[in-house]
């Protein structure tokens, strides 16, 4: 929960924000009375308040009392009494006295035009942010109040009052039960006029604007510190909520965020808005605004190498989601972008070696796997269709890099410790019994008494199909594409996904997304806990299976190999896999020809079209690979279901749009915004 000490000596931000040592940027001449820093204390500074809580009750009710007086004189007073209790620590106090507090303060703020009153705007506020510092305001109060409350508050250029205000609102908003509650347009359109307010603010002396007599920042320290807690609020209310970026969207709230981007150098500020960026980039109308306003990527380069981890981390996200719509770049600037991310690679792969010396622990592991997850997705889109680009990756040695970085990353998967946080004995887990390798999500731990969570599987699948994806493009379609194949065939030797290992493992996923627990015997390697099934997703495993086939025949179309051997493994695990894909295509067609054509049947379709899309990609991809089954009612049973889904996705207009704009790489809002 973020604090705002306004008067007191301890205004100055922690060492650890990166702020603490910011300079002034303003001459003094720009603060005004109404300064957060600089607001007078007025005659209840020399008060000598009781401390105890008992001889604090007669005077917290006589000043809410005055409070609700209609003297504008006693309402004034009374407030700044409240005010300085609140921050003589009585807060708590007087949410206990009378829990009906914010609907005196809501009186005020209708009763009387506030508007002409600055002194007792920034009371109001300062009682209202020090009442949300404990929890039990979030309980004692309905939300009704505090969202008239704060929209009105919100609406007045005040300097303290924003502080106080938008401070109240973050302590509010870290109450997930609330959020949704503020979620309202009159709200998140007021947190974006005051990013708006404070971007004009910041260029008012380039070129100069009207001067606000009531808004003045002493400094870019108190500036930023104020807009790392605006940008937060925000992340809060948008995070999957699609009326907010749409919200954003209307208002152009991306530019002046792209703005404190660039401009701001502290930590903090920099974390919340490349987060609030990453949030934004998952919603195909603001994806497009920040491309818009930042054709270059300028974030990008400025935030991809920030010593601060996060902040790398939320930038190599927002540039895998914001990539598949990147082709309005020209090929020097995605050339510039694509050696950064091979650069990083290579510092990845550096730092894999340095662990596997037990220089890093697998905590910091874990964030540079995130971060291969992101490059490999970021280069798959990158060479979608783009020769260009596909030229420069293989020149630059982006084949081997690629290949060796999923060799280790699958192959340390098989020992079931580089992804896990840890057991309850403090130790690693041994090896799966069966098959080489297992993503360790999908284990229960031997000793029986582990389970972990399956959120990490999808992120497994993701990582290992991006960069099958992104090695299927590099070795098709451009002047260099046999070049691509010689070195693939080099480093491939290794790879678990070259024969019967990787088929194995695409076999155990497809047998766990069945949904069927009959599926799974009792010896099977692979046993999730029962309320684990609901976490699988089969269209992941079909984009998986997917872009192996599609390596796979490239592989088989260009002959090239380091012995006989290595082309007869892989037409082996074609056919294997093939005996698997087909009964599971299958049961997916019959399935959806089952689905009545009413309103519940139309949800189902209209989720799962691009899964069927998908299915049918893989059997034209096996069709084309020798050996083939014969199953022509198979394939027209599904391209029926297909037609089915989108001519039911024609009837929803709204529904259309957001399966024909989403990627499977451009949508990490649900896992990844959270950090």
């Amino acid at each position: 929960m973020n604090r705002i000490y306004g008067l007191d000596e301890s205004a100055s931000l922690s060492s650890d924000s990166g702020m603490e040592s910011a300079e002034e940027t303003r001459p003094s001449s720009t603060t005004s009375e109404n300064s957060f820093d600089d607001w007078p204390w007025n005659e209840c500074s020399g008060l000598d308040y009781p401390l105890d809580y008992d001889a604090a009750f007669p005077l917290v009710q006589n000043y809410c009392l005055g409070l609700v007086s209609g003297d504008v004189s006693i309402i004034k007073s009374s407030a700044q009494h409240l005010f300085h209790l609140c921050r003589s620590g009585f807060s708590e106090a007087l949410l206990s006295f009378l829990p009906e507090i914010f609907m005196t303060l809501k009186t005020v703020i209708v009763a009387i035009d506030i508007s002409k009153h600055p002194d007792l705007i920034h009371s109001l506020s300062g009682i209202f942010y020090y009442l949300t510092e404990n929890d039990t305001a979030a309980y004692l109060v309905p939300p009704d109040s505090y969202i008239a409350f704060v929209a009105k508050l919100l609406s007045f250029p005040l300097e303290s009052a924003l502080y106080y205000t938008v401070a109240g609102l973050h302590n509010l908003l870290d109450h997930k039960s609330l959020r949704d509650k503020f979620r309202t347009p009159l709200i998140i359109i007021l947190l974006i006029q005051i990013l708006w307010t404070c971007f004009l603010y910041d260029k008012s002396f380039h070129p100069p604007v009207t001067c606000n007599p009531y808004l003045a920042f002493a400094s870019s320290t108190s500036l930023s510190k104020f807009l790392s807690i605006a940008c937060d609020s925000l992340c809060l209310l948008a995070h999957r909520n699609e009326m907010s970026k749409r919200l954003i969207h209307a208002k152009q709230g991306v530019i002046p965020l792209l703005y404190f981007v660039h401009t701001y150098q502290f930590e903090k500020t920099q974390s919340v808005c490349v987060r609030l960026l990453r949030i934004l980039s998952t919603q195909p109308q603001t994806k497009k605004d920040i491309l818009k306003n930042d054709p270059t990527l300028r974030f990008f380069k400025r935030s991809a190498n920030s010593t601060f981890q996060q902040i790398s981390l939320d930038a190599f996200w927002t540039l895998r989601n914001l990539s598949d719509q990147c082709a309005s770049l020209a090929n020097h600037q995605m050339n510039e972008i694509s050696e950064i991310l091979l650069l990083k690679l290579r510092s990845i792969e550096e730092s894999l070696r340095c662990w596997k010396a037990k220089i890093y622990s697998p905590y910091d592991l874990q964030d540079r796997y995130t971060i291969s997850r992101c490059i490999s997705g970021t280069l798959a889109n990158f060479t979608c269709r783009n020769p260009f680009t596909k030229l420069f990756l293989v020149e630059n040695g982006a084949v081997p890099l690629l290949a060796r970085l999923l060799t280790f990353t699958m192959n340390e998967l098989s020992s079931h410790s580089t992804l896990c946080q840890s057991t309850v004995f403090g130790g690693l887990c041994m090896a799966p019994p069966k098959y080489d390798p297992i993503p360790p999500s999908l284990l229960s731990c031997l000793c029986g008494r582990r389970s972990v969570s399956l959120s990490m599987l999808q992120a497994t699948v993701d990582c290992v199909e991006a960069a099958l994806r992104c090695l299927s493009h590099l070795t098709s379609s451009h002047q260099r594409a046999n070049e691509a194949l010689h070195q693939l065939a080099y480093d491939w030797v290794d790879c678990f996904l070259a024969g019967e290992k990787g088929v194995c493992w695409m076999i155990d996923l497809l047998h766990l997304t069945s949904h069927d627990e009959g599926v799974c015997c009792k010896d099977h390697a692979i046993q999730p806990m029962p309320e684990q099934w609901d976490a699988l997703d089969r269209g992941h495993v079909f984009q998986l299976a997917k872009a192996w086939l599609s390596l796979a025949r490239n592989r088989l179309a260009g002959g090239i190999w380091r012995s006989p051997d290595q082309e007869a493994a892989l037409r082996s695990a074609v056919g294997r896999l093939e005996l698997f894909m087909f009964p599971s295509i299958e049961s997916l067609c019959q399935t959806r020809l089952q689905c009545k054509k009413g309103r519940a049947g139309q949800a189902v379709c209209t989720e799962d079209y691009r899964l069927l899309c998908c299915a049918l990609c893989v059997f034209v991809l096996l069709s084309a690979m020798p050996p083939f089954t014969d199953a022509v009612r198979l394939f027209v049973d599904l391209c029926v279901c297909v037609c089915v889904c989108a001519r039911l996705q024609a009837k929803e207009p709204a529904a259309a749009a957001v399966a024909a704009t989403s990627d499977s790489d451009g949508d990490e809002d649900d896992a990844n915004d959270d950090g």
